[in-house]
């Protein structure tokens, strides 16, 4: 037996529709339990008319749906299916909102209070600008043998004397030495700019957490706090 009720399509009388979709649906729900758990599906067809059938037609597969009991109790909606940029899109935002809960458990995990995270910041700017100073140290006393080799060089010169291959060898090697310092030097200026900023950005977050689940409470690390 195959039940399939246009909803719009009672011509004779508006009030007749709610009685027979109500006869029919408690004449099906009897023997549902007979019939192995039959179900219905409500779908809208491409004229947009509301259809109650015991089957999806083909050129309904992939659009929203509901599916009912014979006593029409719905079980469940079946959304309509993503097309590939939508599908592409919404796993890109899960992705999205799983790296931030990540985050925002790792943070509440690691500090208590924001005066924690400004310790921590404190004590990893202070060991990225040692590392600075030292390297600037390194560089300058480079710079000074650079300088007395070259010296040395030019008074050889000078003199009507070759400079001798190792000293030339020992120049260029210092002048390498120089060019990797400054890079070093640089990677920890820009280092400790990086450091800050995700300092101040893990304070502004565990604020904005902290205020979500209410004032001197500390919230729940896996409870969803994504904005």
């Amino acid at each position: 037996m195959s039940l399939s009720i246009r909803l719009s399509l009672v011509p004779a009388s508006r009030c007749c529709l709610f009685g027979l979709l109500a006869s029919v649906l408690f004449a099906t729900d009897l023997p549902a339990a007979n019939e192995g758990g039959r179900l219905l599906y409500r779908y809208r067809n491409e004229q947009g008319v509301m259809v109650l059938s015991e089957q999806i037609p083909p050129e309904q597969v992939g659009q929203e749906y509901s599916v009912l009991t014979p006593s029409g109790r719905v079980i469940k909606v079946v959304p309509k299916a993503l097309s590939k940029e939508e599908a592409e899109r919404r796993q890109a935002e899960l992705a999205q909102q799983k790296q931030q809960q990540e985050y925002d458990r790792s943070l509440l995990n690691r500090y208590s209070s924001v005066r924690d995270i400004e310790a921590a910041r404190q004590r990893k700017v202070t060991e990225i600008d040692a590392r600075q100073a030292l390297e600037s140290h390194n560089r300058t006393a480079l710079q000074r043998e650079l300088d007395r080799q070259l010296s040395q060089a030019a008074q050889l010169e000078l003199n009507g004397q070759p400079v001798p291959q190792l000293t030339r060898d020992n120049i260029d090697n210092i002048r390498l030495q120089l060019s990797e310092a400054d890079r070093k030097i640089e990677f920890l200026r820009n280092e400790s700019q990086r450091v800050r900023s995700d300092f101040d950005r893990d304070i502004a977050r565990f604020q904005q957490l902290t205020r979500k689940s209410g004032e001197g409470e500390h919230p729940n690390p896996g409870t969803d706090q994504s904005p």
